[in-house]
């Protein structure tokens, strides 16, 4: 593919430069790498709530769900397997003994 000598020069005189879009990334990752710091168990839809309460940003979930894949950012909750209510677990005892 061909590019124009002045397309070129153009593209390595701005190579090291944000873009808009690229800067605002840039700041979201700082402030969830932030808000995780100070509340690690949070998950990406929390950290986005709290985004938008605290911020103002209107983002969506999926963004900060890729944002935080970038970063390495993994929420520090314990998941619980949901055992209803009531419900009995019977243990047999253990009649065979490998026979």
């Amino acid at each position: 593919m061909k590019v124009s000598r002045s397309g070129y020069y153009k593209w390595l005189k701005n190579k090291n430069i944000l873009n808009k879009y690229e800067q605002n990334r840039k700041d979201l990752g700082e402030l969830i790498k932030d808000i995780h710091n100070r509340k690690p168990s949070y998950g990406y839809h929390r950290i986005n709530a709290l985004i938008k309460r605290e911020f103002g940003w209107i983002v969506y979930d999926n963004l900060v769900h890729k944002i935080c894949k970038k970063l390495n950012i993994k929420s520090k909750a314990k998941h619980y397997k949901y055992k209803k209510i009531g419900e009995k677990f019977i243990k047999y005892s253990n009649q065979i003994c490998g026979n």
